[in-house]
């Protein structure tokens, strides 16, 4: 077939409808009947697709010229191509060189100098200072160990029936309705119950007390527990032991005093049951909160629902357990630097050193000296057991050291290792997650000790309180910020409720110009100046203590004891209300009257009291340990940044001979009129104080001078004249094709988009030539790429800095047909660049703030075609580009959803219109067909 540019392009729609005409009878040609009647619909369909199709070949055409675009600017204009234009080693014609490592040099000079000698005696440092080691290991007090609780051995039941959501008197347990677990809660205390039966029998006894009270036996006959005030009253024994597992019956037949009720049941184990009953069962502590059951073959945290095949009864199944083996152990895990082992204690080994200690701070007189002396003697075993097995686990890593007279047990490693203690510590006197190392996110109010780890979070006022709060520790409220300190004479705040990483982010982006770090294999904080030179010190202070917090309560104090007073005069002596004020006041009194110096001290002094007092009690001693850890230290001293042990070190200046003139600088990088020096390494050890050789250099010490000689060479100008040639071929190449796209004539109104029916009678070759015309013009005259081409042109007409690019052989064709062509005088290129590779470079580059063509011709681009998605250049806001956010986010792309929509409405048009002709035309075929056949049967009449 030949296609030429008046030939009617049609599209045959595809359709549903099947086209099984029955022409044999009418000897009409349905298909064609059908076709021709359907003109005016796919015309209409042919219109849409064919503008879609248009608008597509638009996106793409625009897609392209962006990737050229951009292909074109990182080559020339990315400080990363090996062709930037920006490249200062292509315009240094003259280049300098260090013939050392020690010295790095450059010019921006293109004037040969003369050689020079340098020597470096000494580096330019910043001053620093180093903090002392911070932990000294992870320590015990012996008598806060061994502290276990009964409640740990707690562990909760909660039976509960299927909520009747619907009110439909249902309660089917695959419904999937939600469990109500308020009817019936045990809980029951394993502590103790160490074998199967044990296990079985408390809960048994629980369950049985929880429905018939305290009156509850148990029948050894029938092995049951009964109502002990009527023994007919049934079975409470919901638990059994299967293969040492624990299974509870639910929904049991007989309905004792609300043990059972119509439906089925649920079960959940409560969320407060303690870790050590958890254990007892076979339970980890993941496995505690089940909430509910919903079907039959449901499976939740270990436990398994099995249907007993009744309607009222059911069980739990606790899987996994072996109540026979299932044993409480407190388990420490240690965990040296990724490495982690854990020691195990029974239950029965920690409460009987419990009982040891009870022995031991037993002020009972019946107590002996000998069973004081045997307690202390399992003590001691204990802890000196347990620092062989560290010793066994780890070798010479991690060291326990048990101190009998101080009654303290202290867990160290080597430099730069680290220990963290996690589980059971508490049966240790150590809080878990305790390390040898310091933690970043520890909070200040924690680091100083005013507020320790015992202390409830910051209310909602401002107020912070101890759990622990008695008439000796008064409650704070902040009225400013807690903690401040100064560097370099800039006054850092910080809140107690920060951490101390907040505290180093804070001193970094202050403005007192040092860097704070902290250094795990020192255990160490850093203070570095940012500055270097012996003028750059660091000055260091605390400006608020913790004892400063006492003041401002006692400040608090007084003006409410005041207030508290001028109140008192306004009440009527001896009703209720002048009483409760009598009393405030004398509580304040009593605060106030602690010490006639400083409330903190009186509190100390206090504490040191009670430690002293051999009839304190443990409690009362803990306490008090907790106030003597309340330190008057300010911050940086409490990081040893401050106080003995800390190293300062001072900063010192460069130290450089060049050419018999000996310098001090602040830092290692200075320039001397063009030439900028980087030292890097001193050149070697020399006798500053003697004197210099005869040449003016000094005489070395020790070692050999090295020092570094600094010369001139000349390099040729062929890579940047390659360079530049290379941009001015791409340039134009850049611009003949987008002038092409717009300066095309249209001829893409003469060659339609071809339709399927077309593409099928012609060769390949003849699609394609189609298209490609019909191509042509469908960016001519854009706005967009003729407003990029006219800024590329301005730009490269500018002067900068009194430099254009047509005074250094780069001009624009004065033939208007090239249509802003660039054309190179190599000979006059190369002339500018040996003698004015500087200018050229700053011309490209910029200067002092001033952009250069660089810039200029880069702005243009990212105008136009820039990828970004948030911000886009012109043509990617018009057409987008693959694989970006604008992808789906540009102005074709909204315009083809809405020819896609179109196109869809139409097409349904059209086929319901197909399917109504050809139900006409089946019509008329089958009636015609029983004529025919009825003249037949005439016929045969």
């Amino acid at each position: 077939m030949n296609i030429n540019s008046s030939t009617q392009a049609t599209t045959s729609s595809s359709s549903a409808v099947s086209s099984n005409g029955l022409s044999g009878f009418s000897g009409i040609d349905t298909d064609s009947m059908v076709e021709k009647m359907l003109t005016t619909a796919q015309s209409k369909l042919n219109a849409q697709k064919a503008k879609e199709q248009q608008l597509t070949w638009k996106q793409d055409l625009y897609r392209d010229i962006v990737d050229k675009i951009n292909t074109f600017s990182d080559k020339y204009f990315s400080a990363s191509s090996s062709t930037y234009l920006g490249n200062t080693n292509l315009y240094q014609i003259n280049k300098i060189n260090s013939s050392s490592s020690a010295v790095s040099v450059s010019t921006t000079s293109t004037t040969a100098g003369q050689a020079s000698s340098v020597q470096v005696a000494s580096l330019a440092t910043a001053s620093s200072v180093a903090g002392s080691k911070l932990s000294s290991g992870i320590t015990s007090n012996v008598a806060d160990a061994f502290k276990t609780s009964d409640a740990d051995y707690d562990v909760t039941f909660t039976f509960g029936i299927p909520k009747d959501a619907d009110g439909d008197g249902s309660h089917d347990l695959n419904s999937n309705k939600v469990l109500q677990f308020d009817e019936l809660g045990i809980t029951v205390n394993l502590k103790g119950a160490n074998t199967e039966q044990e296990k079985v029998d408390r809960i048994n006894e629980a369950i049985a007390k929880k429905a018939f009270g305290d009156d509850a036996v148990f029948d050894t006959g029938t092995g049951k527990w009964q109502d002990g005030a009527d023994t007919t009253n049934g079975d409470s024994r919901l638990i059994n032991s299967q293969n040492g597992e624990l299974v509870i019956s639910m929904g049991i037949d007989s309905k004792t005093n609300g043990l059972s009720y119509e439906g089925t049941w649920g079960l959940k184990i409560g969320a407060s049951s303690g870790a050590k009953g958890l254990q007892a069962l076979g339970l980890t502590a993941e496995q505690k909160s089940i909430s509910s059951f919903k079907d039959a073959d449901a499976s939740f945290s270990g436990l398994t629902f099995q249907d007993g095949g009744k309607t009222k009864y059911a069980s739990y199944k606790f899987t996994g357990s072996d109540l026979s083996q299932a044993d409480a152990l407190y388990n420490i895990k240690v965990n040296l630097d990724g490495v982690a082992k854990t020691f195990s204690y029974s239950a029965q080994t920690i409460e009987e050193m419990k009982s040891y200690q009870d022995t031991i701070n037993s002020t009972d007189p019946t107590v002996t000296t000998a069973q004081k002396d045997a307690a202390q003697a399992k003590i001691d075993n204990f802890y000196n057991d347990l620092s062989t097995n560290l010793s066994k686990a780890f070798g010479l890593s991690v060291k326990g050291e048990y101190d009998a007279a101080n009654g303290q047990f202290k867990i160290t490693t080597g430099d730069g290792q680290k220990v963290t203690l996690t589980g059971d510590t508490s049966v240790l006197g150590i809080k878990s997650g305790a390390s040898t190392s310091f933690a970043l996110s520890t909070k200040l109010s924690n680091l100083m000790g005013f507020v320790g780890e015992d202390v409830q979070a910051t209310e909602a006022d401002g107020t912070l309180k101890w759990e622990d709060e008695n008439e000796t520790i008064p409650t704070m409220t902040k009225t400013t910020t807690d903690y401040s300190f100064k560097i370099n004479d800039v006054t850092i705040k910080l809140d107690s409720n920060k951490t101390v990483q907040d505290l180093i982010n804070t001193v970094n982006k202050s403005a007192a110009g040092v860097t704070m770090s902290y250094n795990s294999i020192t255990d160490s904080f850093n203070i570095v100046n940012d500055a270097t030179g012996a003028s750059a010190a660091i000055t260091l202070g605390d400006t608020t203590t913790t004892a400063d917090l006492i003041a401002q309560k006692r400040t608090q104090l007084n003006s409410d004891l005041t207030t508290a007073q001028n109140e008192l005069t306004g009440l009527t002596p001896g009703n209720t209300d002048y009483i409760d004020k009598e009393n405030e006041i004398l509580d304040l009194q009593t605060k106030l009257g602690l010490d006639d110096n400083t409330l903190f001290g009186q509190m100390k002094s206090d504490a040191q009291a009670t430690i002293a007092d051999p009839w304190a009690t443990d409690a009362e001693i803990a306490q008090a340990r907790k106030i003597l850890d309340t330190s008057d230290k300010g911050l940086l001293e409490t990081l040893k940044l401050t106080g003995s042990g800390t190293k300062v070190t001072e900063g010192k200046n460069a130290i450089v001979n060049i050419d018999g003139q000996v310098l001090q600088r602040t830092s290692n990088t200075f320039k001397i009129g063009d030439i900028t020096y980087t030292l890097n390494s001193t050149t070697g050890n020399y006798d500053l104080a003697g004197d210099k050789q005869a040449n003016g250099d000094w005489a070395v010490n020790s070692g050999t001078d090295a020092k570094a000689k600094v010369t001139y060479s000349q390099a040729s100008t062929d890579a940047a004249v390659s360079t530049l040639k290379s941009f001015v071929e791409d340039y134009n190449k850049l611009i003949e094709d987008l002038n092409k796209e717009i300066s095309s004539d249209a001829s893409y109104k003469k060659y339609p988009p071809l339709s399927d029916t077309q593409k099928k009678e012609m060769s390949e070759k003849e699609i394609e030539n189609w298209e490609t015309a019909a191509k042509v013009g469908l960016l001519r005259n854009d706005a967009e790429i003729s407003n990029f081409l006219q800024n590329m042109r301005e730009s490269l007409n500018k002067s900068f800095g009194n430099v254009t690019l047509d005074a250094i052989g780069i001009s624009t064709s004065s033939n208007w047909a090239s249509k802003g062509k660039l054309e190179v005088d190599e000979t006059k290129l190369r002339s500018a660049l040996e003698k004015h590779g500087n200018e050229i470079f700053e011309m490209l580059r910029g200067k002092d703030g001033r952009s250069g063509l660089v810039a200029d011709l880069l702005k243009n681009v990212k105008k136009t075609a820039s990828k970004s998605s948030g911000e886009p250049g012109t043509l990617v806001r018009i057409a987008g580009v693959k694989g970006y956010g604008t992808e789906k986010n540009n102005e074709i792309y909204k315009k083809l959803l809405s020819f896609t929509d179109k196109i869809k409405r139409l097409q349904e048009q059209y086929d319901k219109r197909k399917e109504m002709l050809w139900a006409q035309f089946n019509a008329m075929e089958t009636a015609m067909s029983n004529m025919n056949t009825q003249a037949g049967w005439l016929g045969q009449q």
